[in-house]
């Protein structure tokens, strides 16, 4: 088990403009996660496929920006995802994203530009205290958190906002 800590910032306007410019000398790599419904609103199962990688991921959301992962790595996603429909599991939502990834002081940097939803900058580190010191010399103080809810979950909202509109 990986006990990770996160934040995620939604970016916009010059904000994304100056965090993009940060990640130019990145590589992006694309991302689909199939999540499956599961039976508590604070986990997640989904098989990720990620420039050739594919795993098989449970998480479960302990405490605010604080989530317990399993993982392991799988070689047929489509045969995983037979195994879990015949088991029961029924699909959620699909999330796909373009993904650049950054080492910055001791924190792991994502920009996430995810399809149907938006740009965001997550920051995953050691510990809160770790995460708040890179949040704030990317200045990102005062932007938007996404209210501490997951990108099925906003993705979820956003499609059902689009469908009545």
């Amino acid at each position: 088990m990986n006990v990770e800590i996160e934040l995620r910032y939604v970016l916009k306007g010059e904000k994304l403009k100056k965090v993009s410019e940060f990640f130019s000398d990145v590589k992006s790599k694309w991302t689909k996660d199939t999540y499956y419904v599961t039976d508590k609103p604070s986990e997640y199962l989904r098989i990720r496929e990620e420039d050739g990688k594919k795993s098989l991921e449970f998480h479960d959301h302990v405490a605010e920006n604080t989530t317990h992962e399993w993982e392991t790595d799988i070689s047929d996603p489509e045969i995983a995802k037979q195994i879990l429909e015949r088991i029961g599991k029924k699909v959620d939502i699909v999330v796909e994203k373009e993904r650049f990834v950054k080492d910055f002081d001791g924190c792991l940097l994502m920009l996430d530009k995810v399809k149907d939803l938006g740009d965001f900058l997550e920051i995953e580190a050691d510990n809160v205290g770790q995460a708040e010191r890179c949040a704030e010399k990317l200045d990102l103080k005062g932007i938007d958190r996404g209210e501490d809810k997951s990108y099925p979950n906003l993705l979820k909202e956003n499609l059902a906002r689009m469908k009545n509109n």
